[in-house]
Formats: structure tokens, sequence, C-alpha cells
């Protein structure tokens, strides 16, 4: 490998690091109330072993009228039903269910 190579390979890698951190930052520090209106569950294949990998989704319709779809674990997906009131608090990334 060349200089270049290296240089160019250090920097994609500086800046998709840096995109993951500030997407994550910014999910951390939102805060809302709303209403869960759906839950999403995906199963696809990932290798050509036959390798799944699930995603468990929750869409939720915020006070403000926003839709806002996070993804959660599966504990967690099974843990909430839709008509649930949850509470999404700054500093964390799973709502939580509010009566």
């Amino acid at each position: 490998m060349n200089t270049e190579t290296i240089i160019l390979t250090g920097v994609v890698f500086i800046v998709f690091t840096a995109l993951l951190t500030l997407f994550s930052y910014l999910q951390q520090q939102s805060s809302w109330k709303g209403v869960i209106i759906d839950k999403e569950y995906e199963k696809a294949k990932v290798s050509d072993e036959g390798g799944t990998d699930e995603q468990f989704k929750l869409v939720c319709k915020t006070d403000a009228g926003k839709n806002i779809t996070i993804g959660i674990f599966k504990e967690d997906y099974e843990f909430f039903t839709v008509g649930d009131r949850v509470e999404k608090k700054k500093g964390s990334y799973v709502p939580t269910r509010i009566e």
C-alpha cells in the first residue's frame, strides 16, 4: 500500500466515525412525548450461509405531530404495544411507557 491509500483510508475512517458519533449524540439529546402507532419487524438475510438479522422498530407519533421510527432490542419490542403513551427523555435511547 502506498502513502496516498493509507491517508485516504484514514480520512474515510475518521469521517465515518464522526458521522456515527454525531448521529448517536443527536439521537440521545432528543426528547419528546407521543404514542406508539406501529411496530415493525424485519428479518433480513445477512450471509450466504443462511444467517439472518432481525430488526425491531417502533413508530411513534409525537405530541408535535412528527412520526419518529426508532430501532430497539427484541425485549423492548415485546414490552411495548401499539397505543402505548411513551416519553423519550434526553440522555436515553429508548422511550419509556407513561400513563
